[in-house]
């Protein structure tokens, strides 16, 4: 359980500093990013088919991780 503690902690630390690098101040790190929460994910736009914010995981044998931004 302890290992499994550390690697969230570590994956959430590297989320903040991208999010600090980029210009991110939104995303609520409160929030599990695997847990598909609105804060986590950016809905689709016409107006800004660029702009792009979701992160997306992937969960195997009941660990979860962020595979892409």
């Amino acid at each position: 359980m302890r290992s499994s503690m550390l690697k969230l902690n570590c994956a959430v630390q590297a989320l903040n500093e991208i999010a600090a690098q980029v210009g991110k101040t939104d995303w609520n790190f409160s929030i599990d990013p695997c847990s598909n929460h609105t804060i986590w994910k950016t809905p689709k736009s016409e107006a800004r088919p660029a702009y792009n914010n979701t992160v997306n995981c992937t969960c195997s044998d009941g660990f979860c991780h962020v595979i892409h931004l």
